[in-house]
């Protein structure tokens, strides 16, 4: 119960920064509104956890960019899923984090970004209908992305990324999705 509420109070806490952020952005001219990314992928535990070795499956990215000259700050959510054989065992995560990143292009239409943070990641355990167990722990991710650029604005967004925590040593990601940069 513990971890619920602090990670709903982290989750605000992140929401209340990027809305202040926003605002600050608009009338500071070092400091705006950057991107937006919407990814999905595969994900992999690469420890063991209490229950399981094999934790892996399905997961969903979202991150909200801003620049500071030539330095990237991000709000950035994830979500895994493992279903496992006929629904009888399942495992999520979910995390929110705050990263700091960099830009690279390396020609007119391919960028790398490379970013790191720390935040919150909670996993949800259940063996069974009546048996949940919830978890929290401090998560340090890692991200590189690769950027392929269609125009200005749109990219297309490779995002390999590993997540360090305490729950099962760490979480291994490859992801694909969308980008709009203003």
């Amino acid at each position: 119960m513990i971890n619920n509420i602090k990670f709903k109070q982290l989750t605000l806490s992140l929401f209340f920064v990027m809305v202040v952020a926003t605002s600050y952005s608009q009338e500071a001219s070092k400091f705006k509104f950057r991107s937006v990314s919407l990814d999905i992928g595969y994900f992999e535990s690469l420890g063991d956890n209490d229950i399981e070795s094999d934790f892996f499956g399905i997961c969903f990215n979202a991150d909200v960019g801003f620049s500071l000259n030539n330095i990237i700050l991000s709000a950035y959510f994830d979500y895994g899923l493992d279903v496992g054989f006929l629904g009888i065992y399942d495992q999520s995560y979910f995390g929110s984090y705050l990263t700091i990143g960099k830009e690279w292009m390396l020609n007119d239409w391919l960028g790398v970004e490379g970013h790191i943070g720390a935040g919150y990641i909670l996993f949800n355990t259940s063996v069974s209908i009546n048996d949940n167990k919830t978890s929290g722990e401090f998560g340090v991710p890692l991200r590189l992305k690769g950027n392929i650029y269609f125009s200005d604005h749109f990219s297309l967004v490779l995002n390999p990324s590993i997540n360090f925590n305490t729950f099962t040593s760490s979480i291994l990601a490859l992801s694909i999705g969308l980008q709009y940069k203003i």
